[in-house]
């Protein structure tokens, strides 16, 4: 059956319902006790408000206040129980590109996620959700729980091929003495350090988590199966990011490289402008000397252009030779030291 999508949405858009038929937008309390009466498995994706308005949407679920309080705690850290239902502490990727944090709580009856962000995010996570949970029941909810997991993680996907499209550029720009800022760039593998070391812990608390879920006495062969596929998935985000890290730190060594090489011929460019001049600079010191004899015997014009323009054109003459067959200057050969 093709998915519907209910048409406006209330002035207080909380949560979204999705199962089996239909995927309706601002779900209420309503929604939700008429969807518990029908008896198939459905996901309540609830993403707006504070506690206050989530609170009557979570208890219309018949969850407890434990439970309700884990559910709407942000700040905690990663992890997964599976075992009479399942617990996730997981993340899905913001527009900003940022991590958003997400509680994912499945049972028998249905599964609920609570985050704070832009519902559209999820809006092609719903319909690819709303097609494959169908004909699921509530002896199959491990099995959904997993699907739903897996299209979470999907969510990595573009941000990881934006990722890619950056690190190009940023090589790009490394790859110039000016290019690139240095600032953004260490801003930037920091970031990507922190999100790497994040989902590092996580791919092994989920590693850890379905370790002989198969003996669990209510976990079925496909539910078995798709948390499995999940943690492998997690372990294959934490292999690209790892990936990702490595090559921006690669960028960042190779930009500090070549920074260092063109501060390095500057520096020799003006040494050797300076040693060039360094003969002239102490003839103009010597002759601007008032001895009594320079100014008695020196002052003719002859004097003046064999000292003052032809000795320092001949000095510079010379010492542009000697650094060109020394190969200190363009065109010189090579392999030459000054000394």
């Amino acid at each position: 059956m093709k998915t519907k999508y209910t048409v406006g949405r209330t002035a207080v858009d909380l949560a979204t319902l999705v199962y089996a038929t239909a995927i309706k937008a601002a779900a209420g309390t309503a929604d939700i006790a008429a969807q518990i009466g029908t008896g198939h498995f459905f996901w309540l994706d609830v993403y707006g408000g504070d506690a206050t308005a989530r609170e009557p949407l979570l208890r219309a679920l018949g969850l407890d206040d434990p439970t309700i309080g884990w559910l709407q705690r942000f700040g905690q850290a990663c992890r997964m129980q599976i075992g009479d239902g399942l617990r996730v502490v997981t993340w899905l990727i913001g527009s900003l590109g940022e991590l958003l944090e997400v509680h994912l709580l499945c049972t028998p009856q249905f599964a609920v996620t609570v985050w704070t962000g832009d519902p559209h995010l999820l809006d092609d996570v719903r319909d690819r959700f709303t097609r494959r949970a169908a004909g699921l029941d509530r002896s199959h909810y491990y099995q959904a729980a997993g699907i739903l997991l897996q299209l979470l993680l999907s969510t990595l996907d573009e941000s990881i091929t934006e990722l890619d499209s950056r690190l190009d550029k940023a090589q790009q720009l490394a790859a110039t003495p000016a290019g690139g800022a240095d600032s953004s760039l260490a801003g930037g593998c920091l970031k990507l350090e922190s999100v790497w070391a994040t989902f590092d812990r996580y791919a092994s608390i989920v590693r850890s988590a379905v370790t002989g879920i198969k003996a669990l006495p209510d976990m079925d062969q496909r539910g078995a199966a798709e948390l499995n596929d999940y943690a492998d998935l997690v372990a294959d985000v934490d292999h690209r990011l790892h990936e990702r890290m490595l090559r921006l730190n690669n960028i960042l060594s190779e930009r500090a490289a070549g920074i260092q090489q063109h501060q390095s011929d500057q520096i020799n460019r003006l040494t050797l402008v300076s040693v060039i001049f360094l003969p002239i600079t102490f003839v103009t010191g010597f002759f601007g000397m008032n001895f009594n004899w320079m100014i008695a015997n020196i002052g003719d014009r002859r004097a003046f252009l064999a000292l003052a323009v032809a000795l320092p054109v001949i000095i510079v003459a010379v010492t542009v030779v000697l650094f060109r067959r020394r190969g200190l200057l363009p065109g010189g050969r090579s392999g030459q030291r000054l000394l």
